[in-house]
């Protein structure tokens, strides 16, 4: 899809490995490997998601934990499925991420994070909740 493809030309390869794929699908697949999915709806116009993408979401500790874990999925919100998802899933603001469970077509949202923080945080957010 578009948004890895983007993604990769501006981060590299070091990124959790996202689902070339619809947020449904994606979310069909993680149903499909008994997982959750972690999704990431990303804003390019905002500097902070610029800052998590180099500093958290593309840190080995992150990949490795989310790769490990998660289905993941990503979308730009300038792309309409990016900005139905981000009304969808009730994004208050970007970088979003969120950890989405299903047992049926339709999703839960189980976490959500917004804005900036380090790695170590979100890793800690991840293994409190």
């Amino acid at each position: 899809m578009t948004f890895v493809r983007n993604f990769d030309m501006e981060f590299g390869h070091g990124r959790p490995d996202f689902e070339k794929s619809s947020f449904v699908e994606a979310v069909s697949r993680a149903v499909q490997d008994y997982k959750l999915m972690f999704a990431y709806l990303h804003s390019s116009e905002n500097a902070g998601s610029l800052e998590f993408c180099r500093r958290t979401l593309c840190s080995q500790e992150v990949v490795e934990f989310v790769n490990a874990n998660f289905v993941s999925w990503g979308a730009d919100v300038r792309s309409s499925e990016g900005f139905q998802m981000s009304i969808s899933l009730r994004a208050p603001g970007f970088p979003f991420c969120a950890v989405v469970g299903a047992s049926s077509p339709q999703h839960l949202l189980v976490l959500q994070q917004a804005g900036t923080w380090l790695a170590f945080s979100t890793l800690s957010f991840f293994f409190s909740s």
